[in-house]
């Protein structure tokens, strides 16, 4: 019964006309005759439904004429009445009120690219970006207020143009200016550790961030100078010994160059391979197998290897071979697993230290640290690599065990250790090791015999080998 009283006392406000008007007043009048819905009051106001610019936007098939009070759809950002009519949305009732125009970010500009960045715009509907003031060629973004440009020149002065947009039209537009880097490339190289010897040097320097390469050159002239691509590293031959050298490195990027750096080193006193070489060799050192004191002679200018100064008899030998097949401890000296530094002594009976290792498996070729023929002679001694033997055989026309012996180097068959630490093939076989593997299980080097000799020999890394050394002159 209580809400029976409710709607007449509602309806006792509302006064119906036989078409279907409808009067709200608080003086029970009548609609005016030209409305449908009259309402009239001096104490209160008619309320339209309240929502932003994005929820009317949002509205699905909205009819001519249908009203709405956004909040925020003025140029400012502030409230006022607005309708639907001829297709699009306006304010104030008869106003379409179009965006400012943006105003400009911070840009990020970058060797070959600008990330340009502008500012919101309240009542923008999007924004659109173009190389030159055509808007409507322009590239639309959305409501995304950043558009990064690639493909662009270093050093160089950008001028683009953005406009904000609405459903009522598009903002005049916004003039942006920006500059890619505009500097040469700064990271200077820094010195690294120069490597010389008597006739060459390995120059080093470190890494530059963002360097897309460097180049080397003899000058300060980067005309005249060698791209080396990412090489942080350039081998230099064919100097002279004891002399100071001065080299110059660039960095580059897209953009340039860095300053030069000067490198700086001095080959190493001259060496004449004419000499003996007394060497007291030390068991505790883990390298010799017993004590002993050997002179080396030397020996250069073997065919294939000119550049060479090599010992003439094997490392840890008591004397020079006195034939080919000269089985004597004394003459064969030591043998060596690949690398690896312990040297091993068979007295055709004996052998000391020990052997323990039957198998080897490493990607390595052999390692300067493990290197017997620079630990016992010197620093700037090495064994062969493959490549050296190849030369000496190749180039001395090495058919059979006499091209080795009859050289100056004056090889002979002083055998080998198998795996299981036995001796082989003393005086009638020679083994010489390189630096170089073929594979994770075998290494390479330099065999012979009365029917044959080569380079293109391998062998299990876990025999013991001899070996030749070498240095450069």
């Amino acid at each position: 019964m209580k809400k029976f009283y409710a709607l007449v006392i509602l309806l006792c406000g509302i006064t119906f006309t036989t078409i279907g008007q409808v009067s709200i007043s608080t003086d029970n009048g009548g609609p005016d005759p030209s409305a449908m819905l009259d309402v009239k009051s001096t104490v209160r106001g008619f309320l339209p439904p309240r929502m932003t610019f994005e929820q009317r936007n949002a509205i699905v098939n909205p009819v001519e004429g249908l009203l709405v009070y956004c909040t925020n759809c003025t140029q400012n950002g502030s409230s006022a009445l607005s309708i639907y009519q001829n297709g699009i949305w306006g304010t104030t009732l008869i106003v379409c009120n179009e965006p400012l125009p943006p105003t400009t970010g911070v840009h990020d500009p970058a060797v070959n690219q600008i990330t340009w960045n502008w500012n919101s715009v309240p009542i923008a509907k999007g924004y659109k970006w173009n190389t030159t003031g055509n808007y409507t060629g322009a590239l639309d973004v959305g409501l995304t207020n950043s558009y990064t440009e690639t493909g662009l020149t270093c050093w160089t002065t950008y001028h683009r143009y953005v406009w904000a947009y609405n459903d009522c039209g598009n903002a005049e537009y916004l003039w942006i200016t920006q500059a890619t880097s505009m500097s040469p490339f700064s990271g200077t190289p820094t010195q690294g550790t120069h490597i010389p010897s008597n006739n060459q040097i390995i120059w080093n320097w470190n890494q530059v961030a963002g360097a897309l390469g460097y180049k080397w050159g003899t000058t300060n002239n980067i005309t005249l100078s060698t791209d080396l691509s990412t090489n942080l590293s350039m081998t230099e031959t064919g100097l002279t010994c004891a002399n100071n050298y001065t080299r110059y490195v660039w960095a580059y990027d897209a953009c340039g160059y860095s300053e030069a750096l000067a490198l700086n080193a001095s080959t190493i006193a001259c060496y004449f391979c004419n000499e003996t070489l007394s060497i007291n060799h030390i068991q505790a050192n883990g390298v010799a197998p017993v004590n002993k004191l050997v002179s080396y002679s030397m020996i250069a200018n073997i065919p294939g290897e000119t550049g060479k100064c090599w010992i003439t008899k094997n490392l840890g030998a008591n004397q020079q071979a006195t034939a080919v097949n000269d089985a004597t401890e004394g003459s064969a000296g030591w043998y060596w697993q690949f690398n690896r530094k312990k040297g091993y002594k068979h007295d055709g009976s004996i052998l000391t230290p020990s052997w323990t290792i039957t198998s080897i498996s490493e990607y390595f070729d052999w390692q300067t640290v493990n290197d017997p023929c620079k630990l016992e002679l010197g620093t700037q001694w090495r064994l062969p690599t493959y490549t050296e033997w190849f030369n000496v055989d190749n180039v001395g026309g090495w058919s059979n065990w006499n091209g080795p012996w009859n050289s100056g180097l004056k090889l002979h068959a002083a055998g080998d250790i198998s795996v299981n630490g036995s001796l082989e093939y003393r005086g009638s076989e020679g083994y010489y090791w390189s630096g170089t593997q073929l594979s994770s299980s075998y290494g390479q080097g330099l065999n012979f015999f009365s029917l044959g000799s080569g380079t293109g020999f391998y062998a299990s890394k876990a025999m013991g080998f001899t070996a030749r050394c070498l240095r450069e002159l």
